[in-house]
């Protein structure tokens, strides 16, 4: 009887991964926004924007991270991502925000060649900044 309550108090502490690791966009090459990312509580979203058929730099975009507070009107919340330079092989450009918001999505506002984005969010800020110099991150 002990171990079944002490099984009952425990098991609803178990943690939850305190990470989101989402696919948003594989092959997008029209204007449009995502549906709103498994919330989670995180205070940390990132975004890699990859162009996997590319060999050369692109520009002329525009992807961001947009958050609501209802779900249905969004605003940005990172810088617009409008180049990705190529970086040891693969064309690709990183975009961070911070902040706990109820609602995130990530937009593209312009169209682009065929582009995969994937989204990482996390419950305690990983970095304070991240800034992208030629082949590296640095923080």
């Amino acid at each position: 009887m002990r171990t079944l309550l002490l099984l009952a108090i425990l098991l609803p502490t178990q943690a939850q991964s305190p990470a989101v690791f989402r696919k948003v966009f594989s092959g997008v090459t029209t204007a449009q926004a995502s549906a709103a990312l498994p919330g989670i509580g995180q205070s940390m979203h990132l975004i890699t924007v990859v162009f996997p058929s590319e060999a050369a730099p692109v520009n002329g975009i525009q992807v961001r991270i947009e958050a609501s507070f209802d779900g249905s009107s969004y605003f940005p919340v990172s810088r617009d991502i409008t180049s990705a330079p190529l970086l040891g092989g693969l064309v690709y450009q990183v975009a961070v925000a911070y902040a706990p918001w109820p609602y995130v999505r990530v937009r593209s506002l312009t169209s682009t060649p065929a582009m995969t984005v994937y989204y990482a969010g996390h419950i305690v800020p990983v970095v304070p900044a991240i800034q992208q110099t030629l082949d590296r991150f640095l923080l």
